[in-house]
């Protein structure tokens, strides 16, 4: 998560939520400078969710989201933004996602399922 500080963890911070999980590539905390200025003075906060495909944590991390466990990934990716709204880091209203490869499945996985997450996606 890369936030201002003293973020007030009331569910009213506009939340842009990142995931990549494929190609065993890792997913690593960076500061995006050329926007990053702007969205965090205006109390924007970034969070990377490190899903199932990528490399963060090994092969076997990798692997676990192969071929017909691919759904493990979009288990993940709408696993964090449920944690980051019960968190209140931000809101169902607030909350925005964004990926790759595959950033139209990432923003349909936030309103699937019986634990449906509503999010706008990004581009």
């Amino acid at each position: 998560q890369i936030s201002k500080k003293g973020l007030s963890l009331d569910g009213s911070n506009v939340t842009l939520l990142y995931g990549y999980g494929g190609f065993e590539i890792s997913l690593t905390p960076v500061y995006p400078a050329a926007r990053g200025l702007a969205w965090f003075e205006q109390g924007g906060v970034w969070i990377d969710a490190n899903i199932r495909g990528g490399g963060e944590y090994g092969p076997r991390w990798h692997q676990a989201a192969l071929k017909a466990h691919r759904n493990k990934a979009y288990e993940d990716f709408e696993a964090v933004a449920e944690d980051i709204i019960r968190r209140k880091v931000t809101s169902r209203d607030k909350l925005g996602a964004m990926g790759a490869p595959t950033e139209a499945s990432w923003s349909a996985t936030c309103s699937l399922g019986p634990r449906a997450t509503p999010c706008l996606e990004a581009s």
